[in-house]
């Protein structure tokens, strides 16, 4: 689907921007275009052991001092984390970001977008379902940026052994959606393997793994007690150069963080 033809939004249920400002709106560039970016799937607001913790997730997120986040996992009141709202409780926490959120299977679950530059449009996709339990979907942001407009994107696809069959189609459906737009970052939870066909159908339409590019690719980012998979990437559009990866240690989440610095053309 592409961003025109993308849902009507409302607060909770579809997309949420900044109406606001953030203090620092404006930022400067980095050094020579580059542009820092973060995913981090935030388990819901539960730790590695399913103990509440949005206050060291937002830490860890403040931390990174990314100038994009990709946010998967974001719980908006399920009784699951003790009901918190991590959406709002970032905004909160963090008002130097601009913000948009996007639903996923009901208005208290889906994905959100940080950034430090203004964000000028934004709404959400819902991905092909077939047999789970759950929908899966993306939220995406036109933003600002050093050199002009970017699209970031951040999806949660299908999780589980099973479905790869549906991941598939969310993979299709997802780089369809991009439609090798320029000056696109893809970022957020595949829950599929570098060589999966999930990831190789994504590739094969012409996105880049950034943290392969730049050499983290053995690196596992699933689970964060217990690093055994990589299952959460960065992908970028051919034109532009990943100069720097790494996976975050911490088990704020179930999840560890992939940290890329990209450098735009």
């Amino acid at each position: 689907m592409r961003p025109a033809l993308a849902a009507a939004a409302t607060l909770l249920g579809a997309i949420v921007i900044a109406a606001i400002p953030p203090a620092n709106a404006h930022p400067a560039a980095r050094g020579g275009g580059e542009l820092v970016v973060l995913t981090y799937n935030v388990h819901q607001g539960l730790d590695y052991w399913s103990v509440p913790s949005a206050a060291a997730l937002v830490d860890r997120i403040e931390s990174a001092n990314a100038d994009l986040v990709g946010l998967q996992e974001v719980n908006r009141g399920w009784d699951l984390s003790a009901g918190i709202d991590f959406f709002s409780y970032v905004r909160w926490r963090l008002p130097q970001y601009h913000a948009a959120y996007g639903r996923m299977d009901t208005a208290l679950f889906g994905n959100a977008i940080l950034s430090r530059y203004p964000i000028t449009d934004s709404s959400y996709g819902i991905l092909p379902h077939l047999s789970s339990a759950l929908n899966r979907g993306y939220v995406w942001a036109t933003v600002d940026a050093p050199g002009g407009p970017l699209t970031f994107v951040t999806t949660h696809f299908t999780a589980y052994e099973g479905f790869d069959v549906e991941r598939e189609a969310q993979a299709d459906a997802f780089a369809q959606f991009w439609a090798k737009r320029p000056r696109s970052i893809l970022a957020g939870d595949f829950n599929a393997h570098p060589q999966d066909v999930t990831i190789m159908r994504l590739l094969s339409s012409g996105l880049v793994d950034a943290g392969a590019a730049a050499g983290i690719g053995s690196e596992f980012t699933y689970s964060s007690g217990a690093p055994h998979e990589r299952i959460d990437y960065v992908f970028v559009s051919p034109e532009i150069r990943a100069v720097a990866a790494q996976v975050l240690a911490g088990t704020a989440s179930d999840h560890r963080p992939v940290l890329v610095t990209l450098r735009l053309p």
